[in-house]
Order: structure tokens, then C-alpha cells, then sequence
């Protein structure tokens, strides 16, 4: 029983991307949206901000349909 239920749980980078992918869209809905503030909000760079909306396909419209 405990093998089959450990067989179904997501491995630790799929939970690590999900978890990553939230904390983004939740930073931008938190300061509407500004990718300048977003990305000093979460320490990165505006340009690496971009490339991981671009990676998890996060876009405004989506975003708000998924809320």
C-alpha cells in the first residue's frame, strides 16, 4: 500500500516547478502585474523573469482565468 501511494507522488522537480510557477504568478498578481517590481520583489532579473514566464507560459490573461 505505502509503495503504490510513493509510486504516485510527483518527484521533488516537478514539485520544485509547480511551486516556482505559483510563487510567480502570485508576485505578479500581488504587484498588478509590474515586471520591474516582480522581478526586485523575487531578486531576480527582469530578463530572467521573462524567460521563466516564458517557460511556464505565464502570461496576464491566462493567469486570471486560472484564479
Amino acid at each position: 500500500m505505502i509503495k503504490e501511494n510513493l509510486r504516485r507522488m510527483p518527484g521533488i522537480k516537478e514539485v520544485k516547478t509547480k511551486a516556482e510557477e505559483k510563487y510567480i504568478i502570485t508576485i505578479l498578481n500581488t504587484v498588478n502585474w509590474h515586471i520591474s517590481d516582480a522581478a526586485r520583489i523575487m531578486g531576480i532579473d527582469r530578463s530572467t523573469l521573462f524567460r521563466k514566464m516564458k517557460k511556464y507560459r505565464i502570461n496576464r490573461k491566462l493567469s486570471a482565468q486560472n484564479l
